[in-house]
């Protein structure tokens, strides 16, 4: 805070030992001023504040920077998962303190214009400022402000909404691709990348008030359909997450810790419906020794891990089975 100086006076240099860690001043407002940097190792750091050549009262600070332990999931959803069943994992911290997050998305679901993809980006500005205003009027600018400035038809951006994200806000939008385009999805995720980090974006409030959105904070989502999923907090400091899914194909869990992919991120999984396994026509009559055939049509099933075991009357398993075309590893009985 620099109430009492033009925050144009203010230096800001960090150390870590005799050496500068690179970092940056953004002017917040007349008496607001927020310094960013990364560590990129442990140790001590100091961080140097001064005003027009005179170090402020504190000035040094120092922080203790450790090397954190990564972030494990562990959970049995991560590979396979039956039509309907909850999926439940665990996010383990080992004592970490930081915002998780959570998105999951059916890659199989939709064709490519029926499905949007999720696109964010934060503000400095406090997600209290902005609550102040209508919700209806606030997100309908940001609507036709981003449509604008991304040189799009206002129907290629749909379902603005606005969180809260440590203090700041988050704005996330779905973007849809349509058969009458111009542009790819790339190109505009391209270009609002551009305008976040030259600070040209030019978003405003219904007052009129430029905000001020984050350099390099777009974070791009998969072409997919958005899934449910809940995150439970626990005594231990970890979280327990769960989803249900209604619908088969190929799901991508993607899970944060402050703002960063933990390690193994993004997760996929197989979700299958054994009911819709369809097996026929099987052969009534067949000679010894010579080769049958039969097929099972998994189109509306998904991957089922199946397994397939043909025996004799006499209880013999029949030897040499072969089985090719499936995508999936069969089981099942014959």
């Amino acid at each position: 805070h620099a109430e009492s100086a033009s925050n144009a006076q203010i230096r800001v240099i960090v150390l870590l030992g005799n050496r500068q860690i690179p970092s940056t001043t953004t002017i917040i407002n007349d008496n607001l001023v927020r310094i960013h940097f990364i560590p990129q190792e442990p140790g001590i750091h100091t961080v140097h504040v001064s005003c027009a050549n005179q170090p402020i009262e504190g000035s040094p600070f120092s922080i203790r920077v450790e090397r954190p332990r990564a972030i494990q999931i562990s959970g049995e959803c991560f590979h396979r998962l039956r039509l309907n069943d909850l999926g439940l994992f665990r996010i383990h911290c080992h004592g970490q303190r930081g915002p998780i997050q959570t998105k999951i998305f059916n890659l199989s679901a939709g064709d490519r214009y029926d499905i949007g993809q999720t696109i964010s980006f934060q503000l400095h500005d406090t997600y209290e400022q902005l609550i102040q205003f209508s919700a209806q009027i606030l997100l309908t600018s940001f609507n036709i402000l981003l449509a604008t400035r991304l040189k799009v038809i206002q129907e290629r951006i749909r379902n603005v909404t606005l969180s809260k994200e440590n203090g700041r806000t988050t704005v996330s939008f779905q973007l849809y691709e349509t058969p009458t385009q111009t542009t790819t999805n790339e190109q505009i995720i391209q270009n609002l990348r551009h305008l976040i980090n030259n600070q040209i974006l030019n978003l405003h409030d219904p007052n009129r008030c430029i905000l001020n959105t984050i350099i390099g904070s777009v974070v791009v989502g998969p072409k997919g359909e958005p899934v449910n999923v809940k995150l439970f907090p626990q005594a231990s400091g970890d979280y327990t997450g769960e989803f249900t899914p209604t619908k088969i194909g190929q799901h991508r869990i993607d899970i944060t810790f402050a703002n960063i992919p933990v390690q193994g991120s993004p997760f996929f999984t197989e979700v299958y419906d054994p009911s819709q396994v369809r097996i026929g026509p099987l052969p009534r009559d067949i000679i010894v020794n010579t080769e049958n055939t039969f097929e099972i049509n998994l189109d509306n099933a998904g991957n089922v891990p199946l397994e397939i075991k043909i025996s004799s009357p006499t209880g013999v398993n029949v030897p040499n089975f072969k089985y090719a075309s499936l995508q999936s590893v069969i089981t099942g009985q014959g």
